[in-house]
């Protein structure tokens, strides 16, 4: 019987192996129902998170969301917390933990 760990290296190997205009493809599906989701039209607020490496990029959906007049908030990590901080665009990121983007103070 495969681990949990095994699984999840099997899975992280082949969405690492997806080619880029594929993976953008499928990024900009999920933005797409994201965005056409009852919840997320009524919604105020919104948690998000910069896509890293092969995760689906969240750049459209972020860009569309504060263009819709939502606030975004996304993570940052300090040390061992992690606490949320509302960005008003793009600028407002900078490289963080493990070079991931996060909302610069």
């Amino acid at each position: 019987m495969e681990t949990k760990n095994s699984i999840r290296k099997k899975i992280l190997a082949l969405r690492d192996g997806m080619p880029d205009d594929e993976r953008l493809l499928f990024s900009k599906n999920i933005t797409d129902a994201l965005l056409k989701m009852e919840q997320i039209q009524q919604a105020e607020n919104i948690l998000c998170f910069a896509g890293y490496k092969s995760e689906v990029s969240t750049t459209e959906l972020i860009v569309s969301l504060l263009n819709g007049d939502k606030r975004v908030f996304l993570p940052r990590v300090d040390g061992d917390e992690m606490e949320f901080y509302r960005i008003q665009g793009l600028q407002d990121f900078e490289e963080g933990y493990k070079g991931i983007l996060e909302p610069s103070m």
